[in-house]
């Protein structure tokens, strides 16, 4: 089973003049963007990047996952098809309203802009909950504003996990004259969109363009609406099958796999069932999940912690408790199969 290390390994010594530019090197970009810990304008090539990263280790390494963006970025040094790639762009913002990042890569005549995950702070984790009430979001407008300042003619757009929903936001949203420019737009797991924008012109109008990767046990890419799926095997197990490193691939493309009922009930619950319940209420419900991060200066909740918030809140009909607790079991039972299996 081979996964992105071993498209490196291979094909780091084809120069893209003989395999072209494609959705693996994009994936690459996408997790390379999780590297940037401030903003700067400058060009710089891959060593150079490298050295800068590394003088600021401490600072900028403080996650497992710019950890091993930083790994991936040791393995293309003097590769010869990332020869000539360059890291033109950063934009990192973290305040009280949002957490944003972006990275603008550039190679021959293609230019990568390749939008940021979510990381442990807490306004990206409230966020991530005000994608399924909320449009845009602050971190959606930075994404939209940057997008439109790209200049090149052949634009490829991508990002992983919350990255992912920037992507299409930002090509749905832009000027037509950048969009026109947009050769591919890929979203690695990343959540889709409420039902206003899905059902919009500005989204079906991005739909050639479009790629959404997705393992098939996903329990982000498969949130809320979106189409043009492919999802693909993993080996992972958990929360583990989030993270690209663990996808499984075979030459330039991923190894194709049904979705798996866990992915399906989530996609099922967070469309068809939104539509059932009170929008108010559910508004309501993500606001005191939130208040809860706030107050208790949480990054993160467990699913216990959720439950008992929801079981508390008061002015909300049953229904609406009873859809949240749904969601929550689904997840739950899956957490428990995955431990049981590992």
């Amino acid at each position: 089973m081979y996964t992105i290390y071993d498209y490196i390994k291979y094909y780091g010594e084809i120069k893209i003049d003989e395999i072209k530019w494609n959705v693996q090197d994009n994936l690459i970009c996408s997790l390379l963007s999780y590297l940037p810990f401030e903003s700067f304008n400058k060009k710089y090539d891959l060593l150079d990047f490298y050295n800068y990263i590394d003088q600021n280790k401490e600072k900028a390494l403080q996650s497992k996952t710019s950890q091993k963006s930083f790994d991936l970025l040791k393995k293309l040094l003097e590769l010869p098809r990332y020869k000539d790639l360059y890291i033109t762009n950063s934009e990192y913002i973290l305040n009280t309203e949002t957490q944003f990042g972006a990275t603008t890569y550039s190679i021959q005549k293609n230019i990568i802009v390749s939008f940021r995950g979510s990381d442990d702070s807490m306004i990206s984790w409230i966020e991530n909950l005000k994608i399924a009430y909320t449009y845009p979001t602050i971190t959606q407008e930075h994404a939209i504003d940057y997008l439109n300042k790209i200049k090149g003619n052949n634009i490829f757009v991508n990002g992983h996990s919350k990255g992912g929903n920037l992507a299409i936001v930002s090509a749905m949203e832009c000027k037509n004259t950048i969009y026109n420019k947009i050769k591919r737009i890929d979203n690695f797991d990343g959540p889709g969109l409420r039902k206003e924008e899905y059902l919009s012109k500005r989204y079906k109008k991005i739909l050639p363009k479009l790629h959404n990767y997705l393992p098939s046990d996903s329990f982000v890419g498969s949130l809320l609406y979106n189409d043009n799926y492919t999802y693909i095997k993993s080996n992972g197990m958990g929360i583990k099958v989030h993270y690209p490193y663990s996808w499984i691939l075979f030459g330039e493309e991923f190894i194709k796999q049904k979705a798996s009922s866990f992915s399906t009930k989530l996609h099922d619950i967070t469309t068809n069932g939104f539509s059932k319940i009170n929008q108010n209420d559910l508004q309501k419900t993500f606001d005191a999940i939130i208040n809860y991060l706030v107050d208790n200066k949480k990054a993160k909740l467990n699913i216990k912690e959720i439950y008992n918030i929801i079981l508390n809140i008061k002015d909300i009909d049953k229904n609406t408790k009873d859809y949240f607790i749904k969601i929550l079991t689904i997840l739950g039972n899956e957490l428990v199969s995955s431990k049981k299996e590992k």
